[in-house]
């Protein structure tokens, strides 16, 4: 909304005097605009009556007094009064006082009579009188992270609990811990309409009852999660604000309180320091309260735009400009100058990303945000087509391009984080010694992060566990020592390599290698085999002098994911040929990165896109030996990959092909007879020998 239009309020038959209504309504303008300036809002008028001579004066003077600010005598604009300005404070005007670090990952402020704590840990593993759990609608418990936490934890019988205690699905539901350390949870729906746009002001109103119930109770402490950041999709530092915020409102109007300590437990460390940065940033802030004037017009905005971040493209702001003249050609070049300026200052923008399809409502809401931020329009009609279209000034356009491309390599590493983990627990077995003497496995989350030290040579790592223990582990000397009782057990790990067969030619590795690459013996046979396909894919295309070396890549990461593939391949073409020998040719500068991660589908276009991005093969070492593509080092020498690639079902390719059609695996230059082979799935191919040449 970029306009409103509000009466001269009460000068009617409530008969308030004219000067004093322009005085109130003019100073609340002005008051609202230096509170909200990014506010869509850009117009306020103020209408009276054309026949009342009286306010409308009052008004004109009002506005003059403004404009032109009188001796000491005269008339001055009066400074607006936050509420809380009008309240005893002894020491300070603001509620936020007294921060103070405890930790890294720990910090404490004083909001008026309650002290407010941040910490990163377990809200599961808290000892407060009571803990508030954010779920949906429906109160089932198997879905959010903090839900199933609790779940897992506490046991089903609060989930059966909370089920027989439901009075409607806007109420929340207080149970009992379970076997949690805590007193109680308070389980507070999230309506639906909230996925598609946060009503602030509704969910301050929530979370500030739940404090209220928790004080009429007389409980002394309440931890909340980091409310907002899950599929909410609020930022750590917004999240922050919000809550303590929320917590302030509660505590400036309670003159007792049983309610003594809450605190915010965050989970994420990194968040957990947003969070802390956030509360640091809040001290000394004056407490904002609305007036009842604003909060009038919050009234009528919410019924006219809706929730803040509503996602309706019915709300996009629309401007209408008229042009009025006496010639019709002014009027035509006026219209012209304008799309002139228009052409030159806007663009438009389709950018293209293959995680787009799989975007989440949460995502969407990332999106909206981002188009927020950086005033521009985000088309997402296409999205389902992994393509979005930004419009709007250059400027603008290309910082939103940026953030967005952020966003998706930020989901794509945290996919690519989930398959790893998917992996290693299907890989890797890590147990411990229980009392007994027994090995006992540990949970997932724990492999996973055994694991992933365990590979990177680190010497120790910690963990903290539901039981509230912090544990370290000696990753050298196989030792896991309980911090907190000091009690020591041993620790194994086993590979399962269920299904994974390496090739015969490999050498044998150390455990904790990784990658390997062994040149291999001219005259053996395995030499004289790859040597043999090569000159012969030559194929009279290119001129070979000599081959310097043929090196043996052995990645275990890399063929535990070609393999996994290649064994899905099998079950979906049984019978048929899927995988073939093909080439790729390369610069010196790019070796170590293929090498080390592979083929990565996010460099296609650094030499060609003309049948999709995606990563190219040749059929023919003589294609891939071409300066275009193999370009030579200091030395003269040229660098070519031999493939072992998953082709599949492959079909005709088009330049702005993201992924291969429903029912392919890869894309060609002609079906009939292809020179060209483009895969979109970095683990369908597997880099097997690097050959060097001249």
């Amino acid at each position: 909304m970029r306009s409103i239009a509000i009466p001269a309020l009460g000068t009617g038959n409530l008969q308030y005097p004219a000067d004093a209504v322009a005085k109130v309504m003019y100073e609340e303008a002005i008051h609202f605009s230096a509170n909200q300036p990014r506010s869509s809002l850009k117009e306020i008028h103020f209408l009276a009556y054309h026949k009342d001579a009286r306010t409308i004066q009052a008004f004109d003077t009002e506005i003059m007094n403004l404009k032109h600010p009188a001796t000491k005598e005269g008339k001055r604009l009066k400074k607006p009064r936050l509420a809380y300005e009008n309240m005893p404070t002894p020491s300070s005007s603001s509620p936020y006082k007294n921060f103070r670090s405890l930790g890294i990952l720990q910090a404490e402020m004083d909001i008026g009579c309650v002290t407010v704590t941040i910490e990163q840990g377990d809200i599961t593993a808290s000892d407060a009188d009571a803990i508030v759990n954010l779920t949906s609608s429906d109160f089932d418990l198997k879905r959010g992270a903090v839900s199933v936490a609790i779940l897992r934890a506490g046991g089903t019988a609060i989930q059966k609990e909370c089920k027989r205690n439901i009075k409607s699905h806007l109420d929340e539901v207080w149970t009992g811990p379970g076997s949690l350390r805590c007193g109680g949870i308070c389980h507070l729906p999230i309506p639906r309409d909230f996925y598609h746009g946060i009503d602030n002001d509704r969910l301050k109103a929530m979370l500030v009852r739940i404090m209220r119930t928790a004080n009429q109770w007389n409980k002394a402490k309440l931890a909340f999660p980091a409310i907002g950041t899950g599929n909410l999709g609020k930022l750590p530092k917004e999240a922050a604000t919000f809550i303590l915020e929320c917590i302030c409102n509660f505590s400036v109007k309670e003159k007792q309180t049983q309610l003594q300590k809450i605190s915010i437990i965050v989970f994420e460390k990194l968040m957990a320091q947003e969070f802390i940065s956030a509360m640091k940033d809040m001290e000394g802030t004056k407490y904002k309260e609305k007036s009842m004037w604003q909060k009038g017009f919050d009234y009528v905005k919410s019924k006219v735009m809706g929730p803040e971040d509503s996602n309706d493209a019915d709300t996009k702001p629309k401007l209408t400009l008229k042009i009025l003249s006496l010639d019709e050609d002014q009027i035509k070049g006026a219209k012209g100058q304008l799309q002139s300026i228009i052409a030159e200052e806007t663009t438009k923008k389709s950018l293209q990303r293959e995680v787009f399809s799989r975007f989440t409502q949460r995502h969407q809401v990332k999106l909206n945000k981002i188009a927020c931020k950086y005033e521009v329009e985000i088309d997402t009609s296409k999205i389902s087509l992994n393509t979005v279209e930004l419009r709007g000034r250059t400027a603008n356009v290309m910082r939103a391009q940026d953030a967005i491309v952020e966003l998706t390599d930020m989901i794509h590493k945290s996919e690519k984080e989930e398959k790893e983990k998917a992996l290693i627990l299907k890989e890797v077995r890590w147990s411990y010694t229980n009392d007994e003497g027994q090995m006992v496995e540990f949970e997932d989350d724990i492999t996973f992060l055994l694991e992933r030290a365990y590979t990177k040579k680190d010497q120790k790592v910690k963990y903290t566990a539901d039981n509230n223990h912090k544990y370290e582990v000696n990753l050298k000397k196989m030792i896991e020592t309980d911090l907190t009782s000091k009690k020591t057990c041993s620790v194994n790990r086993q590979e399962v390599n269920v299904g994974l067969n390496v090739p015969s030619t490999w050498t044998t590795m150390n455990q904790t290698q990784q990658l390997e690459v062994k040149d291999v013996q001219p005259g053996s046979s395995e030499y004289q085999l790859v040597e043999a396909q090569f000159t012969t894919s030559l194929n009279m295309q290119y001129q070979l002098q000599s081959i310097v070396k043929i090196s043996r890549i052995q990645n275990i990461e890399l063929w535990k994911q070609y393999a996994a593939k290649k064994e899905t391949f099998g079950k979906i073409m049984a019978g048929k040929l899927f995988e073939r020998v093909l080439y790729h040719g390369t610069d010196e500068g790019t070796v170590d990165k293929i090498n080390k991660d592979g083929f990565n589908r996010s460099y296609a276009g650094k030499n060609a896109v003309m049948y999709g991005k995606g990563t190219y093969f040749a059929v023919s070492a003589g294609y891939s030996a071409r300066d275009q593509y193999s370009r030579r080092n200091a030395n003269g020498e040229k660098h070519i990959y031999l493939c072992h690639v998953l082709v599949g079902n492959c079909v005709q390719g088009k330049q702005d092909m993201m992924v291969p059609p429903d029912g392919s695996h890869s894309v060609c230059d002609n079906p009939a007879n292809s020179q060209i082979i483009v895969i979109f799935h970095d683990v369908q191919a597997y880099p097997s020998y690097l050959i060097t040449f001249k």
